[in-house]
Formats: structure tokens, sequence, C-alpha cells
């Protein structure tokens, strides 16, 4: 999950402390990956 403030609602829902990890983000891979390597040279 993505921060500190959603690991509350994760513990509401039943999860446990040791099953909660925070710091993960999610977005469109291939999108950003495109760009990455389209602006690598820059």
């Amino acid at each position: 999950m993505p921060g500190l403030l959603q690991k509350p609602y994760a513990q509401k829902l039943g999860f446990k402390k040791d099953q909660i990890f925070t710091g993960f983000y999610s977005c469109d891979f291939d999108f950003f990956h495109q760009q990455y390597l389209a602006n690598e040279w820059a």
C-alpha cells in the first residue's frame, strides 16, 4: 500500500501489522519506461 495513512485502514479490514507493507506504488510501467528510453539521451 502507498503510505502510512492507509495502514490503519488495512488494520480495520483485518490485516495484521506484519501483513502490511508500505511504500508500494503502481503505474503504467510500459508507458513510463518508454518515456524514460525516449529521454535517456536527451
